[in-house]
């Protein structure tokens, strides 16, 4: 009986952290969640997202909650945010998936991006953005808006893939692409907008904080679901796991590619720096030694064109 009710417990404890999605740690101004059931409660610091559970923030509101795996979403003012499915449990099956119904958020991700990127996605009314492990900003504005019509996604750090009609384009650091929609394919802005400059929260220096000291954040959630073997590194276990992962699905050799999808770096030496993707925003634009670009045609999983990134240019800020 008394293993019984230990398998139940343990049981009971796996459902509840497969189901909660993360915890508000900071609330400013007016913010809603929405419940499965329709039912509306104030967002404050302390309360855990479900999946399935929007949250609402007003014209003066932000909430920043950690997630499940130690990464951080960052909902600006005036956004709608649907938790879609959630998932940190350590297999194959993990999966994180936000939809950014308006308005706009920052994202962090943590170890689910770095196990099994594929099962990382954020969509918006007209693009689905995929991630690499990363740290970018997401919006969305109705049509009638000008040229801020449609989706725009702006990279901090690694690259993300933005596809909308049948077309997928990478993003790479330093760079902002949009998504249009109403039939046009998503392309690269010339250089960062200064309406997604604008976007920025007023907090964002506690999410590049977080970032930072992003590999803190996915240990603690590891150990919290006894993922880390004994003795075992952050960096080594995301690798070994990355590999079961892509074996598991018969993905490559299983020991991870080349296109930024595991760790790298000091990360793997278990000495708390944060861990990088490997070739994340470096080596999707391959020179010939003397600075010129040599354009690579690829195709997805399904076929679809993946469109290359152009060559970034410095952000401007507003003002310049």
């Amino acid at each position: 009986m008394k293993i019984l009710a230990t398998l139940l417990a343990a049981a009971l404890c796996a459902s509840a952290m497969a189901q909660t999605a993360g915890t508000m740690d900071f609330v400013q101004g007016s913010a809603t969640v929405v419940g499965v059931d329709g039912a509306r409660r104030p967002a404050r610091t302390g309360t855990t997202l479900a999946v399935g559970e929007t949250v609402e923030t007003g014209t003066d509101g932000e909430v920043h909650a950690v997630m499940a795996d130690g990464g951080m979403l960052a909902l600006r003012a005036g956004s709608l945010v649907k938790i879609g499915a959630y998932r940190a449990i350590g297999d194959a099956r993990d999966e994180s998936k936000v939809e950014l119904l308006r308005g706009a958020l920052r994202a962090v991700t943590g170890w689910i991006a770095k196990v099994n990127p594929r099962g990382v996605t954020f969509i918006t009314p007209t693009a689905t953005t995929g991630v690499r492990g990363t740290d970018f900003d997401l919006m969305h504005f109705p049509a009638g808006t000008g040229e801020q019509a449609g989706s725009h996604v702006r990279v901090r750090d690694g690259v993300v893939v933005m596809q909308s009609e049948g077309v997928e384009h990478l993003v790479g650091a330093g760079q902002a692409g949009h998504a249009p929609g109403g039939g046009a394919r998503p392309r690269l802005h010339e250089r960062i907008p200064d309406f997604v400059l604008r976007s920025e929260g007023r907090n964002d220096g506690r999410v590049g904080d977080h970032g930072r000291d992003i590999n803190r954040f996915m240990e603690a959630s590891m150990r919290e679901r006894r993922l880390l073997g004994d003795g075992e590194s952050l960096g080594s276990h995301l690798e070994r796991r990355r590999g079961e992962v892509e074996r598991e699905r018969g993905i490559g050799d299983g020991r991870g590619d080349a296109k930024g999808d595991s760790p790298r770096g000091d990360a793997q030496k278990g000495d708390g720096n944060r861990a990088e993707p490997r070739g994340e925003g470096r080596g999707e634009l391959r020179g010939d030694g003397r600075g010129d670009r040599i354009e690579r045609a690829e195709r997805g999983d399904k076929g679809e064109r993946i469109e290359r990134p152009q060559r970034p240019e410095r952000p401007r800020r507003p003002g310049q």
